[in-house]
Formats: C-alpha cells, structure tokens, sequence
C-alpha cells in the first residue's frame, strides 16, 4: 500500500482521530434522540462543501452569504416541505432544515430537503471548490462529483517580444465527494481529484505534469459540543471573505463560537502534515500556523473584525512572523440604491532570518450599485503595501502578505476574480494599487467586469517579489522609476447555462511602466512590451 500511496499511514493515524470525535458527536445527541428523531427522518439535508459550519460573521468564514445576496438567490436552499412559511434567515444553512412552526402536523412529513445549493455557489462562485454532495446514498452518506476544465493561455510574461515565451494549457479534473451525516450534529467529507495539466503550446519549454491525485479535504465536523461552538478536524478550507489574509487549505483543528453578534475562531495546523497529492510522497513545508479572528456584527451597515495570525517555520528558513489586523465592511442602503465598502489594516512583526521585521498594508474601497434591472456597479479601491528605504541595516519594514492569500473576491458580479490584476497579481509589498471597475448583469446568473488598476512603487526599489512577471524592475542605472504600470482587465461570469453547468472567462493585459527597461544591446536599454493571459474555466456538477 504504501508503495502506490506514500501517505496512507499519515492518513490512517488522522483517520482514527476523526472516527474517534465522530463517536463523541453520536453521544452528544443519544440523549436527545427522542425528541429529535421525527425531524431526523426527515432527511439531515445534503452537504456542500462551502457551507461547512453556518454561516456566521466571523472574519474567517465560510462565506456562504455576501453582502449583496437577495432571498431570490437562496432559493435553493430551501428545501420542499409542503404549507411550511418561513423566513429565509430560518433555514439551517449547515442541514438544509426548515424549522416546523408549533402545531403544523402537516409539516411533519417525509420529504427530504432539495440539494443545498449555497448562497456563495449561485452568486460569487469560487469554481475551484470540491463538489457539493446531492445523492442520497442511504443511511446518512450523500456524494456527488463535479468535471471541471481549465484553460489558460499567458504571453510575454518577459515583457521581452523578441523572445517566445508563451504557455498555453489545458488541465482536464474529475473530483468526487462523500459526505457522512449521522444526525443534526455530526458531519465527516472527504474529496479527491484526478487532474492532468496538458502543454497545447509551449514555448518556455517546460516539463510536462504528472497525473496528481489529491487529497482535496478530509474533515469531520461536529456542533453544539458546547452551545454555539463547531469543532472541525482534519484538511479543510480557511479563508477569509476577501481572501485578503488567507485561502488555502490546512491539515487543521479549527473551533468556532457564535453568540449573537459576537463571533470567534482559533486555528491551529500546518499547509500540509503530509504531502495531499497521494501519488507522490514530496517535502512539505514546516510552517505551523496559528489564527484567532473574531467579529462583531454591531448592523448590516458595520462589521467590526480583528485577526492573528502567526507563522512558525520549524525549518529556520522563514523565520517567525506574525500580523495583526483590523477590518470593518458593511452596506449603506441609498434609497434604492447600495453601497458595500471595506477596509483592512494590518501589519506584520517578527523576526525574519537575521532581520526585525516592521511592515505594514491597507486595502479600503466601496462598491456602489445603482437599482436597474442589470445592476450596474461601480468600484473605487486603493491598497498600499510599505516598502524598505535601506534594505542594509537590520529592519526590514517592507510589508507582505502571509503566503496563504489568494486576494480574490467580486465587485458585484457573479463571480471572483483576482482584484490587484489577472496578470500582474502582485503580492501587497512595496506597492501602490489603484483600482477602477465596472459591470454589471445582463442576467441574474451573469456577469460581465471591467477593472482598471495602476501600480507604482512605494520605495524605489529593483526587485519584484510575489508577481508572475520575471522581469526586474530599475535594471536601467540611467532611467529609474517608480511606476510599475497599468492593466486592464474583462471578467465574464455565467452560471446555470443549463442546470449545474457554469462558465468563467478571464483577460487581462499588462501595460508595462518606466520602470521597467530591455537592455537591447550592452549598456543600451528600452522600453518594455505588455504581456497577457486569458483563462476560460468550465465545469459540470453532478
């Protein structure tokens, strides 16, 4: 066995833990069995990966519901219990039960609740998340499955014309699902994935991949241990809502607490324990990361969230940072108009190698919608990262991100998309970005986007760090600046073209600044060309 899957006693060793909590959540509702089981045969609803946990306003979050959602857009997670009117805010969105008002007998019956259908799946999809898991298999198992194909194409990432250096690729994947759902309080998924990535066009020559079979998540889940906590074992997804901080997924132990308007989380684990690709057995990273968030939700039109984070590479290579951070995001209601904004602060201390590390990063902007049938918005955003003046003493006050971020989010349409540029992507660190966009929706499943950013340095400096572009910038002694340059960028979002199939385009291109130079001959430079990326990702849930 180990042989074929280098992880597997890894993996049985986590196995055991989780089949070991799973019996704790069975006792915690034998004493309740009684009382609850009328509800319980009527079905414990069907999972979907993002909506592990309810959806609470923890600044860790699963998501599930953004500021822009409409109850139209929640139909799905109603599920079918005939003469039953409720409120959408009484749906569990964690078991897809409606709460049976008193003395409504015809409530009481056998159907079991359609398929939950987050509200984050059908407005702001995130088209690389596991699949959801609508097929009843009997005796608390449910499974479902998604094909997905991912397309991308990027050129000139050099900034150099007259070299080819061009990639296009195709990377086909089937990912498939089981989730265990005993009762009310009591949830185990595990999902893996079968991709491939194909070179159709490649001029970098590089190696062609492997196939890879990952371990997407493997988690079990149990709630109301104490009341309003959620304890959730195992490789899960953890992010924040703008993906600001982080998104990536942990081999973790993960508590919740909601009370009201108050809500805490603390994390504790690593990227990878084991290598998730279980045919193949690489080093893993040696970085132990630690969170604790909390929010309080004072009105829809203010949320208050602070945040630590802190990164212990076991390694020496990275050192131990941490970051501190403040958010707040709400929405203005103007008439009949919206205003969403946000604003996130934080800064980041530690000791990185032989360097004290000083840095600090924002991000504030607000997105205005107008009341039309195609929901026109405007976005207006900055982000600044601080820089480092004298790289040669012994504080390092540039500021960067965790390493876990993603720095994806919608500015009104339906789907994310990397908000500091699809080319350019550019980690928060000696920078200025300004942002403009627009869109809007020809239909409620649809969206199209046009965003606009400008990019300069905070401190002159000749190193890029955190970007796809491989040029340097300020290689030219004569001509040095700080303007890095602009992109614009089109994002096409479609969702339900035909049931459970949905549709994501991306194009950007990257208009290079002064500060970057070609040197055409020795001693002799000029300026750079643009480079782009087009990406099309489609995929099919069943």
């Amino acid at each position: 066995m180990s042989r074929y899957f280098p992880q597997a006693r890894w993996y049985a060793t986590v196995a055991a833990a989780i089949c070991l909590l799973g019996a704790l959540g069975i006792g915690r509702v034998a004493a309740e069995s009684a009382e609850t089981s009328t509800l319980e045969d009527s079905a414990p609803g069907h999972f979907t990966e993002e909506s592990s946990g309810t959806e609470s306003s923890s600044s860790v979050e699963s998501d599930m519901i953004n500021d822009t959602t409409t109850p139209d857009q929640l139909g799905p997670v109603l599920p079918i219990i005939p003469d039953v009117d409720v409120e959408v805010e009484d749906v569990d969105l964690l078991t897809g039960l409606v709460p049976i008002p008193d003395g409504d007998d015809s409530a009481q019956s056998d159907q079991r609740p359609e398929p939950v259908i987050s509200a984050n799946d059908k407005d702001e999809l995130d088209l690389d998340i596991p699949p959801s898991t609508p097929n009843d298999l009997g005796f608390g198992f449910y499974a479902g499955g998604r094909t997905k194909l991912d397309f991308q194409s990027e050129g000139n990432f050099d900034l150099d014309s007259r070299t080819d250096d061009g990639v296009t690729t195709i990377d086909p994947a089937v990912s498939l699902a089981i989730s265990y759902m005993p009762n009310r309080y009591v949830l185990g998924y595990l999902s893996l994935e079968l991709s491939r990535e194909f070179d159709i066009d490649d001029d970098a020559d590089r190696n062609d991949s492997a196939n890879q079979l990952k371990l997407r998540r493997a988690y079990i889940q149990i709630s109301e241990l104490i009341d309003g906590t959620t304890l959730t074992l195992g490789r899960q997804k953890i992010r924040d809502r703008r993906e600001w901080y982080i998104d990536d997924e942990l081999d973790a132990v993960r508590l919740e607490f909601e009370k009201g308007p108050v809500s805490v989380e603390a994390v504790a684990g690593r990227e990878e324990f084991a290598d998730p690709d279980l045919l193949e057995n690489d080093e893993v990273n040696r970085i132990n990361t630690y969170i604790l968030s909390g929010e309080y939700d004072l009105a829809r039109s203010l949320r208050l969230a602070a945040f630590a984070l802190f990164r212990d590479d076991r390694s020496g290579r990275k050192g131990r940072v941490g970051w501190l951070g403040l958010r707040a995001r709400g929405r203005l209601d103007l008439g009949e108009n919206k205003l969403n904004y946000w604003v996130d602060i934080a800064t980041r201390q530690g000791r990185s190698r032989l360097k004290r590390v000083d840095g600090y990063g924002f991000d504030a902007g607000a997105t205005f919608t107008a009341d039309h049938r195609l929901d026109p918005h405007v976005t207006i955003a900055a982000a600044h990262g601080s820089g480092d003046s004298d790289r040669s003493d012994d504080r390092d006050t540039e500021f960067r991100q965790t390493g876990l971020e993603d720095n994806e989010y919608t500015f009104g349409g339906v789907t994310r998309f990397k908000y500091y540029g699809e080319v350019f992507d550019p980690d928060l660190r000696n920078i200025h970005i300004y942002t403009v966009g627009t869109g809007f929706r020809p239909t409620d499943n649809s969206s199209v986007d046009i965003v606009y950013h400008y990019y300069r340095q905070d401190k002159l400096s000749d190193r890029l760090v955190g970007s796809p572009i491989d040029l340097d910038p300020n290689s030219d002694p004569s001509m040095r600046s700080r303007s890095l340059g602009q992109e614009i960028d089109l994002i096409v979002g479609m969702r339900d073209i035909t049931p459970n199939f949905d549709v994501d385009f991306t194009f950007g291109y990257f208009f290079p600044g002064d500060a970057f130079r070609l040197e055409t001959s020795p001693g002799q430079f000029a300026g750079a060309d643009g480079a782009y990326f087009a990406g099309l990702m489609v995929r099919y849930n069943f």
